[in-house]
């Protein structure tokens, strides 16, 4: 009978090695395995595994696991030692180590097979997506070196592979930029698939969260968003978080040019304050020069599609929004009628490139001016070396 053959044991040991520790393992480390499901036993250390029964697999997986070959960390200096993982279990990692939150009942790929030469329960034979004998071209070959995982690793699967990984990260599973969705793509820029997104750090909870205010210090106190703003049309935007021009310890929002992609939408804010009355958007605003074109003003929240606005205040002729030079604090009421809004801050000037704003937050107010503003300096919500803390911890997980 097949199953008691004298190479059943080893075939087996060398194929579940293969499958789940290294490539190329070492004749020891096979007989230690093949042994182990030979006698239905193996102990590591005061711990025993197994029945004692001819292929308990119990036995067979603890010496695949615990054998010092598999878990000896010198090991990881060796060339020949470890695997490529397979594209499939890619893509696995990324959605577990970024922590990715399914906003559908069940989770629908497409094309995977297509993009990425695998997925789970989809290969074209009984003997499996790989040949364990494959030699790539190469220094692995050159070795001697097998590399069964290798045999998926051809250009367009490679392109398909970080197409589907990047579409991943920018709308979630989604169709967008050659995902794993499928071939269609309702989504846009920053508006996440409505199948399902990377959540690190718990970053989305499902919407937007309520905007109170922004200081352009970023999650690392180093510039960026202390919220998520977006484009016109939830599309991208060119607003950039640049070095004030006047403190090298400040850091201000800035359009570089003056285009459609210079509208910026803030999240979501709930027009009304603690005592029921309508709010206020305060400001700081700088224009090198006069009429510099910068504007601010709001849209109604409730609206799907960002496509128009209202300006409260241009710095254009005979606008008290002048700062020629001088940083000016400012504020502009909103409308009562509006249960929730977005701010809208633009560069609408051609070629644009003079108008900064900062310290945009929400207070109490009825008069839209720039005189006699007081715009408190705010605490940023980042913290020194979040950035880091960040990679650091990615750069473990997406290795897991």
């Amino acid at each position: 009978h097949y199953f008691f053959h004298d190479n059943t044991a080893p075939f087996l040991a060398m194929r579940l090695i293969q499958r789940l520790v290294m490539s190329n393992p070492g004749p020891r480390y096979i007989q230690t395995v093949a042994e182990a499901f030979k006698s239905g036993s193996y102990a590591s250390g005061s711990a025993s595994f197994g029945t004692g029964r001819y292929g308990d697999l119990s036995a067979t997986f603890a010496a695949i696991y615990l054998d010092r070959a598999a878990r000896n960390v010198l090991l990881d200096k060796d060339i020949a030692s470890g695997a490529i993982r397979e594209p499939v279990l890619k893509v696995m990692s990324l959605m577990r180590s970024m922590e990715f939150a399914s906003l559908a009942p069940v989770i629908i790929t497409d094309d995977v097979v297509e993009n990425i030469g695998q997925m789970a329960h989809e290969f074209d034979t009984v003997f499996s997506f790989f040949l364990p004998e494959f030699k790539p071209y190469g220094r692995v070959g050159d070795a001697l070196l097998v590399s069964p995982e290798a045999t998926l690793l051809d250009i367009p699967k490679i392109v398909g592979l970080l197409n589907g990984l990047s579409s991943m990260v920018k709308f979630g599973l989604s169709g967008c930029d050659k995902g794993f969705a499928g071939p269609k793509c309702g989504e846009r820029s920053y508006l996440p698939s409505p199948n399902g997104i990377l959540e690190f750090n718990k970053t989305y909870v499902g919407s937007e969260s309520a905007f109170s205010y922004e200081t352009f210090e970023g999650p690392s106190l180093k510039g960026g968003l202390d919220n998520r703003w977006v484009g016109k049309g939830f599309d991208a935007n060119n607003g950039k978080t640049i070095l004030d021009p006047t403190d090298n310890n400040n850091n201000v929002l800035h359009f570089p040019v003056s285009t459609r992609a210079s509208y910026f939408f803030s999240p979501p804010v709930p027009n009304l304050d603690s005592s029921g009355n309508a709010v206020v958007v305060k400001f700081r605003y700088l224009g090198l020069q006069l009429n510099t074109g910068g504007c601010i003003g709001y849209v109604d929240g409730s609206h799907e599609f960002l496509t128009t606005q209202t300006w409260a205040l241009c710095d254009n002729n005979g606008s008290t929004m002048q700062s020629n030079g001088q940083w000016i604090s400012c504020q502009f009421v909103v409308p009562s009628d509006l249960a929730s809004f977005r701010i809208t801050v633009a560069d609408i000037l051609s070629p644009g490139g003079d108008a900064y704003f900062d310290d945009i937050q929400i207070g109490s107010g009825n008069v839209t001016t720039c005189t006699g503003v007081d715009v408190p300096k705010l605490d940023p919500p980042g913290a020194e070396g979040y950035s880091s803390t960040v990679v650091n911890r990615l750069s473990t997980l997406l290795t897991a």
